[in-house]
């Protein structure tokens, strides 16, 4: 599946007739290649042009073909960010941080949501993890230092 995320479709095609069915995608094929990889490009280009909303649908659509895609979770955060949505928004960077808790992102998507829900206590805690993983980021620091 992760082959088909990433819109590989050569990968999906040599792996496919060796694969086991997926019990909760009965029609899997390499067809979903394609619109996986369409709906992420989509969400980028409408994230870039500031349509939020319909970036956040696009980021949903592969998410739930793919649920362990951390940085869909972490695009569908930033996303639901912009949208003013925080309860939201910690919700997809605590489901990023299951899948890559190592990743900086994944803990600075978080401070962010919980910043803007006012949780100042835990938004540098969060804050606080990210520097750990990736203490060069000045981006980091900064929101350290508010």
């Amino acid at each position: 599946m992760q082959a088909a995320a990433h819109g590989r479709r050569e990968i999906v095609e040599i792996l496919l007739p060796r694969t086991n069915p997926i019990p909760y995608l009965p029609d899997w094929s390499e067809l979903y290649v394609e619109p996986i990889a369409n709906a992420k490009s989509e969400g980028r280009e409408a994230f870039a042009n500031g349509d939020y909303g319909y970036a956040l649908y696009c980021f949903s659509r592969p998410s739930c073909i793919d649920p362990d895609d951390a940085t869909l979770h972490a695009n569908l955060s930033l996303c639901s960010l912009k949208l003013r949505n925080g309860v939201q928004a910690v919700r997809y960077a605590q489901e990023c941080q299951r899948l890559r808790p190592d990743w900086a992102k994944a803990w600075f998507r978080e401070g962010e949501a919980l910043s803007m829900l006012q949780k100042h206590g835990a938004a540098v805690t969060a804050f606080q993890e990210a520097l750990k993983l990736d203490p060069a980021s000045v981006e980091i620091k900064n929101k350290l230092r508010y």
